[in-house]
């Protein structure tokens, strides 16, 4: 059992009509148009020919997505293991991914965060946060994506700064075994042409099981257990009408027991 307290501050305000149906909730009965990149360029979701499901960070958050476990009754034919040999996570697309999950084995779904390949399921985040969409393609994609796409592509766009707006915002969720997951966000504009968006995540948990192994191997340990810090920031800079400039950079730290979750 778990429960979620959201906290949200913006400097934006809004006018609400009192004798008719204001615009956005004219906008909220129509069907979200998703842009995605799956292709390298934007282009309507509706219009990529690839085997894809797309989510929008909104709908993650309408359905209670928050991280790859829960990810899996959203996409059909998505499997997420947790950390295994060598702190590896196994990926799966229509029961193709890897079995080499050690150190030295390569990932048979290619995951990319914000364009950027990560060759090691290890630094995979398990968890989403301050995310604009996730594009989840099936099938090979060796084309785009390169070898180690065999089974299909995962590609998790982040948030990206915004011009001229302070906006903020906080989640927390706790339950059951000492549950405990903070996540929040600050977008801070910096003069009419820059802006700084900085988010976080931490999440803990006490484990499901009790590990009955020797103490000499794995001590107090818990499987299932969740223990990870997550931040991430991007500064932006608008040069013209036809040059951005964007620095992003970002720590993971998980303190997990490899081979018990």
């Amino acid at each position: 059992m778990s429960a979620k307290l959201r906290i949200v501050l913006t400097a934006s305000s809004a006018l609400v009509g009192v004798f008719g149906p204001t615009a956005a909730a004219l906008a909220d009965e129509q069907i979200e148009r998703v842009t995605v990149t799956a292709q390298k360029r934007l282009e309507d979701v509706q219009k990529v020919p690839i085997s894809m499901k797309a989510l929008t960070g909104n709908q993650l958050d309408e359905r209670g997505v928050d991280g790859f476990q829960s990810l899996q009754t959203q996409v059909p034919s998505l499997t997420f293991g947790g950390q295994v040999t060598g702190g590896e996570n196994a990926i799966t697309l229509r029961g193709v991914g890897s079995e080499n999950v050690t150190g030295g084995g390569d990932p048979g779904v290619a995951y990319h965060a914000d364009g950027v390949y990560l060759g090691r399921t290890v630094g995979i985040d398990e968890t989403f946060f301050d995310v604009e969409r996730i594009e989840v393609l099936r099938g090979p994609q060796g084309t785009l994506y390169g070898r180690n796409s065999t089974g299909g592509a995962i590609n998790v766009i982040t948030r990206k700064p915004e011009l001229g707006r302070f906006s903020a915002a906080a989640n927390v969720t706790f339950g059951d075994y000492s549950r405990l997951t903070t996540r929040a966000m600050v977008n801070l504009p910096l003069g009419d042409n820059a802006a700084l968006r900085v988010a976080g995540v931490v999440n803990q948990r006490e484990g499901y099981q009790d590990i009955l192994s020797p103490p000499s191997l794995c001590g107090d340990c818990e499987g299932d257990a969740a223990d990870n810090f997550n931040v991430r920031a991007h500064l932006y800079f608008k040069l013209s009408d036809s040059a951005d400039l964007l620095f992003t950079g970002g720590h993971y730290e998980n303190n997990e027991s490899v081979g018990v979750r």
